[in-house]
């Protein structure tokens, strides 16, 4: 790509990788690396992107304050926004896109009609997520992280965390139970989806922007300075004890993702290098891509495992059946 690789994701079925770079470029390219839609450059630097679970539209956002879903046959519908999109997130039914642009959090349908707007949160929104069963939505504010529920049209606010400080990054459970939530202090937070209370494990070093959850709900992988800890969950949602840490790819762990049909957890970082971890093995493989991982993301069956770097480069490893 002719600029660093700014966000990667399979469509649901596995038939193909969406990617989008820092210069603006947007590629779906099949599993033998060929383009498989028709798309245009987004016109700015894309800074997210988001496959419907139908695999039939693929959201892109970035630094024109602009998001647009894409068909398969290559048309497009366009919705500004007041500032950069940084974040995007499809409910599960596919008939709502959730958009974080500047400090305001849209609900679209995929023609683009306005379904809810929730302008001027306390800061910008980096982060945006839905529960898995669609009923309520998360954003991550730098002041806040804030509810909303859809048993309401409009999707009113309903509450704040009691994790008070600026956020980075949430994600629920497999189960939608807990919402794990990074601060910009560095505290890692469990949140309760029904009541919003959270408890602290730790606080890293540096903000925490990049969470893992692995495919059973047990294990919380978050990316901490020189090392990326998993963290183990009982079936309560409790704590099990101090979490597991290993060494992590050279330079900061940048980006992290659990393998969706194993316990493999791939980390990337500044350094140039892929460590993959097997939670069942314990030991970290390592592998040399060359330049800064700036993107990961699994295929939905698991085994290949697509990177994006900050040389442009789009890499797709695979591994044998063990």
């Amino acid at each position: 790509m002719a600029d660093a690789v700014s966000a990667l994701e399979w469509c649901s079925d596995g038939s193909g990788v969406a990617a989008g770079s820092c210069a603006g470029d947007v590629v779906v390219l099949t599993e033998e690396g060929e383009p498989a839609w028709p798309l245009e450059e987004h016109g700015a630097g894309v800074l997210c992107l988001s496959w419907s679970p139908d695999g039939c539209r693929l959201a892109v956002g970035g630094e024109d304050a602009t998001v647009r879903t894409w068909g398969r046959d290559g048309t497009a519908v366009r919705v500004a926004l007041r500032g950069e999109v940084n974040a995007l997130a499809w409910a599960p039914s596919s008939d709502r896109l959730a958009v974080a642009g500047g400090c305001d959090v849209l609900v679209v349908t995929p023609d683009g009609s306005l379904v809810a707007d929730h302008p001027w949160q306390a800061g910008t929104v980096n982060d945006v997520a839905w529960s898995p069963d669609g009923g309520t939505l998360v954003a991550a504010t730098l002041g806040a992280v804030v509810w909303f529920e859809s048993s309401t049209g409009r999707f009113a606010p309903a509450r704040t965390s009691s994790v008070v400080g600026a956020a980075l990054a949430v994600s629920f459970s497999p189960s939608g139970s807990l919402l794990a939530g990074g601060q910009l202090s560095g505290e890692l937070a469990l949140l309760q989806r029904d009541s919003g209370l959270g408890t602290v494990l730790t606080r890293y070093d540096g903000g925490v922007a990049e969470l893992a959850w692995g495919r059973d709900g047990r294990q919380l992988a978050v990316a901490a300075p020189g090392e990326v800890d998993v963290w183990t969950l009982r079936a309560d949602g409790s704590v099990e004890g101090p979490p597991t840490s290993f060494s992590g790819p050279e330079g900061t762990a940048a980006r992290l993702s659990f393998e969706p049909a194993g316990t493999t957890l791939a980390a990337g970082g500044h350094g140039g290098e892929l460590r993959l971890w097997d939670s069942a093995a314990g030991t970290p493989a390592s592998y040399g891509v060359g330049s800064e991982v700036t993107a990961l993301a699994w295929a939905p069956s698991g085994r290949r495992l697509a990177v994006g770097t900050k040389a442009g480069e789009l890499r797709c490893y695979e591994w044998p059946e063990p």
